[in-house]
This record gives C-alpha cells, structure tokens and sequence, in this order.
C-alpha cells in the first residue's frame, strides 16, 4: 500500500535510517567542489555550476565563489542577495545537499581584471540521505550552522 505524503514526518523514511554518518558543512562544501548554485533575478531562478573556494578570511560557515563582474549570477545577488549551493553528498553518504546563504560581492583584482568574489555566509544546510529505491525511503536532517 502506498503511503500518503502528509503522513511521513520531516526527518523521517520508511527505510532504515540508525547509523547513517553524515557528512559536515564542511565536506559538502569543501573547497574545489563544483556544486550548483542558484540565484534568483527578474527573470526567475537561474542554476550553474560554480567551483567552491575557501573563505579569504578563515571564517567558519562561509564559503566563496568566484565570478566575473557583469555575469548573471552577480546582477541576481545584486537584486536579491540570496544563493542555494546544491549537490550530491561526497561518498560514503549517499544522498543530496542543499546549502543557503546570504551573499556579499567584493572586487577581486588579487584573481584577474574584473573579478569577483562572491562570499557566501550560510544560514541553513540540509542533507537528504537515500536510504532505499522507494518513494520515502529517504530522510532529511537539518546540519548546524556556525
């Protein structure tokens, strides 16, 4: 018998789900990862891939990602200064991750002529774990962030 959607709690599968290890903030968004990044602009939300670098400043639960000034995704944060990184989990996890953040552009004449760097300050991590082929076979657990 299929299960109703509305009756499988957050956080909760139908597999089984006792002693999957997750990954931390920082593996998912280890720098040199490519994830996905999505911003929204006028024309709605707009997804890329982006290479994760290392926070300049050493500080934990941010990131960065560079770009060029002019691109579409530095217009969008300019509109709305909000990105999603997304991806799938490094292995052994098996599952996906969805990072949100507040977005800060700065000149980075230190990387090219018209770079920028985009820094990222997250403000909420959430891993989905697969743990079948099922429809709710899945959990999803909500990562701290520093």
């Amino acid at each position: 018998m299929d299960q109703d959607p509305a009756a499988v709690p957050p956080g909760a599968g139908t597999g089984e789900g006792a002693g999957v290890v997750l990954p931390g903030a920082d593996a998912l968004l280890a720098p040199g990862r490519v994830v996905m990044m999505t911003t929204v602009g006028g024309a709605g939300p707009r997804s890329r891939p982006v290479t994760v670098f290392a926070d300049p400043a050493g500080r934990s639960g941010r990131v960065s990602v560079l770009a060029t000034l002019g691109t579409a995704k530095v217009r969008q944060v300019g509109l709305l200064p909000r990105a999603t990184l997304s991806g799938p989990t490094p292995p052994p996890h098996r599952g996906w991750f969805s990072a949100e953040a507040d977005v800060e552009v700065g000149a980075a004449p230190e990387v090219a002529p018209g770079a920028v760097r985009m820094g990222l300050r997250l403000t909420a991590v959430r891993v989905w774990t697969v743990l079948g082929e099922g429809p709710y076979d899945n959990r999803v657990d909500e990562l701290p962030v520093a």
